[in-house]
């Protein structure tokens, strides 16, 4: 009977014993997880950088890099856009593919910055068209060839003064629809009415030029 009792109890042990060792999770475990969901992160940010290098030829070359060393930036609205929704998709993907409470500081880190980067594209594409001329490096020689480059491509003469009032994109639109002779205050419903105007106008020139340049 004893020897019975010592058999169930040292199968008692054993059993507890085995739901211990599988059930628990080491300090060492936990940081190889880490590790691990950390790595995986840095895979996908690494190819997803090398996607927005492609889309930037300049940024390829400032890095000795020659896969597109004879093309420069795109720069059109139309390319902005198509990075932006890029960025948007990057973004959603890598929230839905890892979990960011098993990431390590680093991991978090890198992943908190690439959020922040389609944070910052997001508030910028606001005031896209409410950037000030000479703040980006404009100067007055430069908006003299602005101007005639709007009149040939518009057949509108802007006066510099209405441009040097409000050298904005919004700004030139309120001075095309003036008619380019003088500058008006307006709220935040007709700034965007000319905007819109404007970009109308833009495309238009775009697609004759792009026309011109098939025939040629």
């Amino acid at each position: 009977m004893r020897t019975l009792q010592a058999a169930l109890l040292a199968a008692v042990l054993a059993l507890s014993g085995c739901h211990a060792a599988t059930g628990s999770s080491t300090p060492a475990d936990d940081t190889a997880r880490r590790a691990a969901e950390t790595a995986r992160l840095t895979t996908y940010l690494d190819a997803e950088y090398e996607k927005e290098l492609a889309m930037s030829p300049e940024s390829l070359t400032m890095q000795g890099r020659k896969e597109q060393y004879d093309k420069l930036d795109d720069r059109s609205e139309a390319a902005e856009d198509r990075v932006l929704e890029w960025r948007r998709q990057s973004v959603a993907g890598m929230k839905q593919s890892f979990n960011y409470d098993l990431l390590d500081d680093d991991g978090k880190t890198s992943f908190d910055i690439w959020s922040l980067e389609l944070d910052r594209a997001e508030k910028s594409r606001k005031f896209r068209d409410h950037q000030y001329f000479f703040a980006l490096g404009g100067h007055s020689l430069l908006a003299m060839r602005v101007l005639g480059a709007l009149k040939a491509a518009l057949g509108v003469a802007i006066n510099p003064r209405a441009f040097f009032a409000d050298a904005t994109v919004s700004g030139i639109a309120i001075a095309l629809d003036a008619g380019g002779t003088t500058h008006t205050t307006s709220g935040t419903g007709n700034r965007e009415r000319n905007r819109e105007t404007l970009i109308k106008r833009r495309r238009r020139a775009s697609s004759t030029s792009a026309a011109e340049g098939d025939a040629r």
